[in-house]
């Protein structure tokens, strides 16, 4: 990964807290993880966002006063956790007790938000359903994928 990506990964989570020690408006940490979210919807990112140990930040912001920020590191989080290695870090972090304490929330789009986080964390496949599920992936199960859909059937 170019290390100008690296670096705008560690930007928005410096800004996304203010971690920066400046005085940044909260405008500016709603953004940062607005872009953040945005941009981990790419696995690669996402990953990247894990190796950056950015994780307990995401987390952090979702704890903001400001509802918009809270909403925006739950848009972030939720996309962080679309990669299964990043959910057992969230729930290891304590994501779950957060994503509990936003349930009761005065926004309900930061509700709404962290409801589906939640739905995100509890789809976590173990490692003997990856292993299955490639299994059953093979270049067989790949032919038969497009014969039917050719057909016009439903697999």
């Amino acid at each position: 990964m170019w290390p100008s990506f690296r670096w705008t990964i560690h930007t928005c989570l410096l800004y996304s807290t203010g971690a920066l020690c400046l005085p940044l408006p909260f405008v500016l940490s709603q953004e940062a993880a607005r872009a953040l979210g945005a941009a981990a919807f790419n696995d690669h990112v996402a990953q990247e966002v894990n190796r950056c140990k950015g994780i307990p930040t995401i987390i952090a912001v979702c704890q903001s006063r400001h509802a918009l920020c809270a909403r925006f590191g739950a848009f972030a989080l939720g996309n962080i956790a679309l990669n299964d290695t990043n959910k057992r870090v969230i729930l290891h972090a304590g994501g779950p007790d957060i994503l509990v304490k936003l349930q009761a929330h005065q926004d309900q789009k930061v509700r709404d938000q962290a409801a589906h986080v939640m739905k995100v964390l509890g789809d976590l496949a173990t490692p003997e359903e990856i292993d299955s599920l490639r299994k059953g992936f093979d270049v067989h199960g790949l032919l038969r994928l497009v014969e039917v859909c050719g057909s016009g059937g439903v697999v």
